[in-house]
């Protein structure tokens, strides 16, 4: 069985800072047209959102995301973990 690399690091936080991880689920969501969201949608949907606390720019991605979909099937999970720390 092969195993995945992993490197380690260390990242600070600093107020207004957020920490977003995600499955491919998420970028790989496509519209009824087979138009992949992406990282580029990803991006996008994070900047417009309101950085007020990891919450909220959860439900904004998330919002993004259901809007790019417009109802069409998710092939894979959508799963999310924000941190942020407070401004």
């Amino acid at each position: 069985i092969e195993r995945p690399a992993f490197e380690e690091r260390r990242v600070r936080l600093e107020p207004g800072d957020a920490l977003v991880l995600y499955t491919d689920g998420l970028t790989e969501s496509f519209d009824g047209e087979e138009n992949e969201f992406g990282e580029e949608g990803l991006q996008a949907a994070l900047r417009a959102a309101p950085a007020t606390s990891a919450e909220d720019l959860m439900e904004a991605t998330t919002l993004a995301v259901r809007r790019f979909v417009r109802g069409a099937p998710q092939a894979d999970d959508l799963t999310m973990l924000v941190a942020a720390r407070d401004a």
